[in-house]
C-alpha cells in the first residue's frame, strides 16, 4: 500500500496493534524495506502500564483490564503535531 502523496519526500507509516508496532519509512513514495522495524509495544502493553499506574496511585484495578482498556481508548490519543500541542499546553 502506498502512503498518501505529499510535498515532503520523507514519510513514516506507523501501524500500532494489540501486541506490536510496525514502522516503515518511505522516501519519494518508495518504501525503504531494509529500514522497517517491529517494536514489541502495542495496546496491550500500554493498557497494562496504565493499569499499574492507576492501581499504584489511586484504586486497585488489577482485575479490571477491560475497564482500563476502555478508559485508555476513550481518553488517550496521539498528538499529530507534538510541538504545536506542547506550545498550547505551555501558554
Amino acid at each position: 500500500r502506498q502512503p498518501p502523496r505529499s510535498q515532503d519526500p520523507c514519510q513514516l507509516i506507523l501501524d500500532s496493534g494489540f501486541s506490536f508496532t510496525y514502522a516503515l519509512p518511505f522516501f519519494n513514495s518508495k518504501p525503504l524495506k531494509y529500514a522497517a522495524t517491529r517494536l514489541d509495544v502495542g495496546g496491550k502493553l500500554l493498557t497494562n502500564l496504565l493499569n499499574e499506574l492507576i492501581s499504584y496511585k489511586e484504586v486497585n484495578l488489577q482485575g479490571e483490564t477491560h475497564l482500563v482498556n476502555e478508559m485508555k481508548e476513550q481518553v488517550c490519543y496521539v498528538a499529530k503535531d507534538f510541538q504545536e500541542e506542547l506550545e498550547i499546553c505551555c501558554t
